[in-house]
């Protein structure tokens, strides 16, 4: 069954660039699976760009995201299927708690989940 993140209430902690390459860290996520969204869990995201630009400012971090987007390639992701399609162009807009928002685009978008799962339901 494939796996989904739901931007909502996600947590972002910090973003980092080095060498045109940015480092976005999510410290809480919600991930539920498609097709049973019953069972699901949080777990720390990694979310990593080549070539990558903020479109605005950076906001104040830590923030929550209210709502949220990826786009791939010109096609909207929300929620976000894991692992994501093979894409070049990536664009990531996120409106957050504070009514700022993150935007960031550059190339090759690649998630990676971090430690353990933790369960927040198992209905099923």
């Amino acid at each position: 069954m494939g796996r989904v993140w739901e931007l909502f209430d996600s947590r972002v902690s910090n973003l980092h660039f080095q060498d045109e390459k940015a480092e976005l860290h999510f410290s809480y996520t919600c991930m539920y699976l498609e097709h049973k969204p019953d069972v699901a869990w949080s777990q720390e995201v990694i979310m990593l760009m080549e070539h990558a630009q903020l479109e605005v400012p950076i906001p104040i971090l830590p923030n929550t995201v209210v709502e949220g987007y990826l786009e791939l390639d010109g096609k909207y992701y929300e929620p976000i299927p894991l692992p994501l399609p093979q894409k070049r162009y990536g664009r990531l807009h996120l409106q957050l708690a504070d009514e700022n928002i993150l935007v960031l685009h550059g190339e090759y978008p690649e998630i990676r989940l971090v430690g353990e799962k933790i369960f927040l339901s198992d209905r099923s």
